[in-house]
This record gives C-alpha cells, structure tokens and sequence, in this order.
C-alpha cells in the first residue's frame, strides 16, 4: 500500500488536527526548529509524515540553533544534521556567540 494511506499514530492526527486549524493553505513551507530532543524529533517525524499527504502538501526545512553551550551541543547539531539527511529534508544551522561570550551573557 501507499504509505500515504496508512493510518496515523494518534500523535501524527493531533498534529494534523492543529495544522488544519493554523495553516492558511496548502503547498505552505514550514521551518521546524529542531534541537535534537525527543519533543522536536517527534514534531519533525510528525510532519514529515503528513508532509506529502493529500491537503496539507507541507514543504519542510530543518532549522537547528548550536548555542555551544553544553558539551553535547556539538553532537546535537550533527544528530540534527543527520535527521535531516535521512529524511531528505533540507537544513539550515544558526550558530550564536562563542561559549565564553554565551555564557558570559547568561
């Protein structure tokens, strides 16, 4: 079968359900903050899955902030990076101040 036709996990309707109220039209662009986290991953999962569904015809880019603030940071970014790898997804990468300079204004 199409994998366009396959029932959606219920967190994949919820989503849809929250699209359909929000978005204006289909074919619309989305930019999905992404950290690496479980919460974001889920999100992205979520509208890549509805993204070439009939109605909603999302085009998504990957957006990530390395903030080098955590010893992690570095491996969030590439986790991130490689995400939108494998979902073919197009992804951009914001990097702020330095983590002294970061820290430092915190």
């Amino acid at each position: 079968p199409d994998p366009r036709d396959l029932p959606l996990h219920p967190f994949v309707r919820a989503v849809a359900a929250g699209l359909r109220r929000t978005t204006p039209r289909p074919a619309t662009r989305l930019l999905v903050a992404v950290s690496g986290g479980a919460d974001s991953v889920a999100l992205l999962r979520a509208l890549h899955a509805l993204a070439p569904r009939r109605g909603f015809g999302l085009r998504l880019t990957v957006a990530h902030v390395h903030h080098h603030l955590r010893d992690d940071a570095d491996g969030d970014a590439a986790f991130v990076r490689d995400l939108a790898d494998t979902l073919g997804l197009p992804a951009v990468r914001a990097d702020v101040a330095e983590r002294e300079a970061a820290v430092a204004w915190l």
